[in-house]
């Protein structure tokens, strides 16, 4: 005990004296021992068996084509190799690709085979033209020309990494989104037209109820937003102005109970303000919080950025808009301006 005093004493360190002994017991991490796998081995067994079964039902239910074709297959796996394949069953034949010709190698004909199947492709949808020099407004007539449906929805929700910069842009082209939503929200009036010609539903709603001209008017949208980033009010208005002629509903609201005039009033639009009030858009209409347009413009509904931050307060909008409420018959008569 002095030599470890010593040695304590010589190192700095006061020297303890009666101090218990304190045993620490540590016990490693685990499961507290082997649970077994045979059961994860039994289970890979199983699914195997089931997998086997669902594809020979598969191929039961096949043309007699297609079983014929699989069966060449397991004839001779090695179809892609003419020279080395044998039968893997005694009396079996090759593969179920042709035979080359004598003196031919096995890539002979290979880019004329491929020039012709690109000729037969391009034979079948009707000649169309190079993805280079072709605009999307003629992709879009050529597909509406051969009966695609102009009211198709989307089923499934874009991953957020293929509908912006990052998270949470353009979220409102989600479930429910028609070509009609998708070409109001960038102010893309000759889209427009085109899709309306060929029946479009000009008040047919995504799954959070918004349509065409919500979309149009801002509605929806972010300033972190990718499509329809760059729309101007005229764009917009011009949107709205042929959407109504289609026989759009300038007062129809969102699940949210918002209408397009929240939109254009959150965005601090006054053109478009006055375009709306002009086809006699409600003014003091109230979302499912009861916020107004007017509430809209003040910022009280929230900001434009990612998840409602960056508040605008547009007082110039929420000036007009108290105006309009102030004389609407003067505003409808004269096309949005006030005296």
């Amino acid at each position: 005990m002095q030599g470890e005093a010593g040695e304590e004493r010589r190192r700095g360190l006061k020297p303890m004296k009666n101090q218990p002994v304190i045993i620490i017991k540590k016990r490693r991490g685990g499961h507290g021992g082997h649970h077994g796998g045979a059961w994860k081995v039994a289970f890979a067994d199983f699914m195997t068996a089931m997998f086997a079964f669902f594809l020979v039902m598969w191929i039961v239910g096949q043309s007699a084509s297609v079983k014929s074709a699989v069966a060449g297959y397991f004839r001779d796996p090695g179809v892609f190799d003419f020279e080395k394949s044998t039968s893997m069953v005694p009396g079996g034949q090759k593969g179920i690709l042709p035979e080359p010709k004598p003196g031919s190698s096995d890539h002979a004909g290979d880019a004329e085979k491929l020039e012709q199947a690109a000729a037969r492709i391009r034979q079948a949808l009707g000649e169309m033209p190079s993805l280079d020099t072709v605009t999307s407004l003629e992709m879009i007539e050529r597909l509406l020309k051969a009966g695609a449906n102009p009211n198709l929805q989307l089923k499934l929700l874009p991953p957020y990494r293929a509908v912006g910069a990052d998270r949470g842009a353009d979220t409102m082209l989600s479930i429910g989104t028609t070509p009609l939503i998708r070409a109001a929200k960038a102010g893309d009036t000759a889209a427009i037209r085109l899709l309306l010609a060929h029946g479009a539903n000009p008040n047919l709603p995504q799954q959070g109820g918004i349509t065409p001209i919500m979309a149009a008017a801002g509605l929806g949208s972010s300033n972190i937003d990718t499509r329809g980033s760059l729309k101007t009010q005229d764009q917009a208005i011009q949107s709205i102005e042929v959407l109504l002629g289609g026989g759009g509903d300038i007062n129809l609201q969102d699940k949210q109970g918002r209408s397009a005039l929240h939109g254009a009033a959150f965005w601090g639009w006054n053109d478009v303000v006055k375009a709306l009030a002009a086809h006699r858009a409600q003014l003091a209409v109230k979302d499912a919080k009861g916020f107004t347009p007017l509430d809209y413009a003040l910022g009280k509904a929230g900001g434009q950025g990612r998840g409602g931050q960056g508040v605008t307060v547009n007082q110039g909008t929420a000036q007009l808009l108290e105006d309009l409420m102030a004389h609407p018959l003067t505003a409808q008569r004269s096309g949005g301006a006030l005296d």
